[in-house]
């Protein structure tokens, strides 16, 4: 399976060998890497539960 983040790579890629392709949201892919939606970073100041504030401080492993 082949996943992407750019939609018009599937149509680029989509005769590769592979058992079909995929997209990615690059928020979902920023967030795994950081371990926190992008958006909670731009809205910090809104964030209420402060497990998620602190954990928005927090170097990413």
């Amino acid at each position: 399976m082949l996943k992407l983040a750019d939609p018009k790579s599937a149509s680029r890629w989509w005769r590769l060998p592979a058992d079909g392709v995929g997209l990615a949201c690059m928020e979902f892919v920023i967030t795994n890497s950081i371990q926190i939606h992008p958006m909670a970073l731009v809205y910090f100041d809104r964030l209420h539960d402060q497990a998620d504030r602190e954990k928005s401080l927090l170097p990413s492993q």
